[in-house]
């Protein structure tokens, strides 16, 4: 899909659904991935390469858990690799200074917000079945979407993610504290990959300030065959300026 194409099938978005919040596309990639590199390294390592194009992936994790900044790193290593990412933010908390932070272009970058949750969904089949864009974003399932809806969604998205090659990586809020995730058994069954973010403690520095998370990142499911199923690794985030995510253990 051209640029120009691209910029079509935004309108088409805006006017279908009542102008949601867009902002400029990303330069055109004329490539397809395989597996869409993350933008840390450990990460990567755990999962065989990155997330897998064509396919659904999960990322769990409640407030503070670190997976809001695991996807802003992701969307940040598309853009860095001319790949084209849309953010539909489902939502509605995407922080700009955060994305920043984590090296996202704005510029570049397609942010959609939805009026309701079912509205998202919408949204989200539309620009899958038109693949225009490398990956999709979903932030992210919650209480607003029924689960029967959701169930059905996902069943129609594993079919037009794979005929276009596209990407789609859901958060996913936990529920039942922290028992369970929105999405239930059928994001379980419909995503190759599964992944959960769960702080572990708080950095602070000599003040007693926080200065960011430790994080634990755990790889629940991984049907690509690249990589084992499981295992997990440890990152700090780090806040303040300068921003960084280092990995602390690896196993």
């Amino acid at each position: 899909m051209h640029a120009q194409e691209r910029e079509q099938l935004i309108h088409y978005v805006q006017k279908r659904w009542g102008g949601p919040h867009a902002l400029r596309l990303g330069s055109e990639s004329g490539q397809r991935l395989t597996l869409l590199p993350t933008g840390l390294h450990a990460l990567d390592a755990l999962l065989g390469g990155g997330l897998p194009a064509g396919r659904i992936s999960t990322l769990r994790g409640g407030p503070s858990s670190g997976a809001t900044t695991i996807s802003h790193t992701l969307v940040a290593a598309a853009q860095r690799r001319e790949y084209v990412p849309v953010y539909i933010d489902a939502d509605r908390s995407f922080d700009p200074a955060s994305a920043a932070r984590s090296g996202v272009d704005l510029e570049r970058l397609t942010i959609i917000r939805p009026s309701d949750a079912l509205e998202s969904l919408a949204i989200a089949t539309t620009l899958a079945r038109c693949g225009g864009f490398d990956l999709i974003l979903f932030d992210r399932l919650s209480e607003e979407h029924d689960p029967q809806v959701v169930s059905t969604w996902l069943s129609c998205m594993a079919t037009l993610l794979h005929s276009t090659n596209t990407a789609l990586l859901i958060l996913a809020a936990p529920r039942d504290g922290g028992k369970a995730y929105y999405g239930g058994q059928a994001l379980a069954h419909y995503s190759s990959v599964i992944l959960s973010a769960r702080r572990t403690a708080w950095l602070r520095d000599r003040s007693n300030d926080i200065t960011g998370i430790c994080t634990q990142v755990r790889s629940l499911k991984n049907k690509t065959g690249a990589a084992p199923p499981a295992g997990l690794i440890e990152i700090e985030v780090h806040t303040t300026t300068p921003f960084r995510v280092a990995t602390v253990v690896s196993a």
